[in-house]
This record gives structure tokens, C-alpha cells and sequence, in this order.
């Protein structure tokens, strides 16, 4: 089964994808998109989607040497995306054949691990547009922030105007409404095919929902992942550095800063520009 997942930035992503990142029976790949919107960076997002679509279609079919059109900086291996390491599978062996960050993917070894297996099961990953507009406030997303924001019709060409959250968060909400109607057409995709997955449930009732996503998925719980789960939603991280990547926090807290972190103008501007998403997901 191909399992794609399907959200924005600061949404918890990041944590959906580590639950089947750490399914041993998973090949995991962590946003193979990011590399075109880096490289292609005076792009409007509208024009993003088709190299995005057709890399994630060449991956389905386990054909990874489109990504080396967007390697950074004149790389040559793979294993130079900033992002390699948060693969398990891309760093064990047979994929990776030795500890060196250096060795190239084995594409042998993936070809095996898909082949004859040609559905595609889509999961979007929602969060309250409150928290996510919180929670970006502690990274670096201007080159994004200024790609989602940009002129559709326009050149490509950048304004000096900075994209404020209220005007990036409208964007990304009117896309996820759009997305979710789409997963919902039975004219693209059957029921079976197509999950909404609630960062805050994920988060307030982690065990149960990860049972869910991978009886969505065709994969079953094992005691580890158990163990991991519970570890991973009760950990308190705000002594760790919190990159990007970082999701071990204390999952009730993390829910519900937003409250005490932004301005009350902001939330109101928010639930404004997000109306339909928040009563289409829920608030």
C-alpha cells in the first residue's frame, strides 16, 4: 500500500509521518516535496504543484532519480537532502550500506519493497489554524511563507512586502478545505481510501488514534511502537533543542499554548480568514 500524507507546516506532520516511520514494516520518506520548493524558489505555489506530482508519482513507482534534479548545492548523493536522516529505512541496512551519511540509496532494495503494490491511500493531518499560527513563530518559513503567498497570477517575482500569518494562514486553510473535498469526491477516491486524521485527537488520545491509522493502513501495533507512543506524547522536551523536527513534548500543554502565546487581534484575524476550516474540521 502507498500511503501519502498530506498537510501543511507546523501541523504535526512531523509526528504523523515518525508513527509510520517507526513501523518496521514501513518505507518512510520524509517530505521528498520540500527539495523542489528550495530549489525552485522565485516559483508561485500554483506552479509548484506539477513537479511536486510527478516526483511523488516517479517515488510511488520507486523510481527515486528525479529527486537528483534537486539536489542542494551540486550534491550527487542522496543522502545530501537535509532531511535524510529522519528516514529509518533510508539509513539501515540494505538501504543504506554503511554508517556513512555519504552512501548512495539503494533503489534495488526499494524496487522489491513496492512492487505489486500499486494502491494509494491518502491521510490529511489537520490542526487548530491557532495553534499552527503559535507554533510557527519559533521557525524560519519566510522563503515558504513568501511562495504560498505569492501572486498566482503574477511573475514569480518577489515584493518586498513580508506575507503576515493571518494573510500565509488563510492560504493554507483555503487549501486544506480544497484538499479534504477532494479526498471526499468519490469521483477521485473511494471512502477506503481517503482519512482525515485531528492533530489534537492524535495528540489528546495518541494509543487509540495510531491504532486506527494503521488499521487505515493494512499494519498492525507491536509492543515497541506501543512503548514509543507513549513515550513520545508524555516527554518534555522544552530543555531539547526544538528544531523543526522536534514532536517528544507533553501533548495536552502542546495543544492548548496557543492560548497563551498569541495576541487576541491575531486570533480573531484567524478564525476569520479559517471560518470554513474550523467548522468543517471542528474547533
Amino acid at each position: 500500500v502507498h500511503i501519502l500524507i498530506i498537510s501543511s507546516w507546523r501541523s504535526g506532520s512531523s509526528f504523523l509521518g515518525s508513527i509510520f516511520n517507526n513501523h518496521p514494516e514501513v518505507f518512510y520518506t520524509f517530505e521528498p516535496g520540500h527539495p523542489i520548493w528550495m530549489k525552485l524558489l522565485y516559483e508561485r505555489a500554483e506552479l509548484l504543484y506539477y513537479p511536486v506530482r510527478d516526483l511523488i508519482h516517479s517515488l510511488f513507482k520507486c523510481d527515486v532519480s528525479p529527486l537528483y534534479s534537486y539536489l542542494p548545492r551540486g550534491g550527487k548523493q542522496l543522502s545530501e537532502f537535509s532531511f535524510f536522516a529522519e528516514s529509518r529505512a533510508l539509513c539501515m541496512h540494505p538501504t543504506c550500506l554503511s554508517s556513512n551519511t555519504s552512501a548512495s540509496y539503494n533503489r534495488l532494495h526499494c524496487l522489491h519493497a513496492c512492487r505489486g503494490k500499486p494502491l494509494i491511500t491518502i491521510e490529511e493531518t489537520f490542526r487548530d489554524p491557532r495553534a499552527v499560527s503559535s507554533s510557527r513563530k519559533h521557525v524560519n518559513l519566510k522563503i515558504d511563507d513568501e511562495i504560498v503567498c505569492r501572486d498566482p497570477l503574477g511573475n514569480g517575482k518577489q515584493n518586498n512586502k513580508k506575507p503576515n500569518i493571518t494573510e500565509v494562514m488563510g492560504k493554507i486553510c483555503k487549501s486544506q478545505v480544497a484538499m479534504h473535498k477532494v479526498g471526499r469526491d468519490a469521483k477521485y477516491f473511494s471512502p477506503e481510501n481517503y482519512m482525515l486524521v485531528r492533530h489534537e485527537d492524535l495528540a489528546l488520545d495518541p494509543l487509540p488514534n495510531v491504532n486506527k491509522l494503521y488499521s487505515f493502513s493494512g499494519l498492525g501495533m507491536t509492543p515497541e511502537i506501543k512503548h514509543w507512543v507513549y513515550n513520545v506524547t508524555h516527554k518534555d522536551s522544552s530543555s531539547e533543542p526544538g528544531g523543526f523536527r522536534s514532536y517528544s513534548r507533553q501533548s495536552i500543554k502542546v495543544t492548548q499554548n496557543w492560548k497563551r502565546k498569541l495576541k487576541f487581534k491575531i486570533i480573531k484575524e484567524i478564525q476569520e480568514v479559517c471560518r470554513e476550516a474550523m467548522e468543517l474540521f471542528g474547533k
